[in-house]
């Protein structure tokens, strides 16, 4: 299987390296815009719209994480040296 991801080569994470992730990554974008934006077009109230949300965004991330965990490189430090 061709990894999705790759490691950085300075710090912690991933970066897309097939479409495959460049779309991951664009739906997580759209998904996070487009939930600010729906929330605020319907008129939520913001202490409302703030508790609605950070358990979305947070959803929303652990499920990016979790895509790049099994389709990515694994996950360490790195120093900029090739491994």
């Amino acid at each position: 299987m061709k990894l999705w991801f790759r490691a950085k080569t300075y710090g912690y994470g991933w970066t897309p390296a097939t479409w495959q992730g460049w779309f991951v990554t664009l739906a997580y974008v759209v998904l996070t815009c487009g939930t600010a934006f729906l929330l605020d077009l319907l008129g939520v109230p913001e202490k409302t719209a703030v508790t609605i949300f950070i358990p979305l965004i947070i959803a929303y991330t652990v499920i990016l994480l979790t895509i790049c965990v099994k389709t990515g490189e694994s996950a360490k430090w790195r120093w900029g040296k090739k491994d």
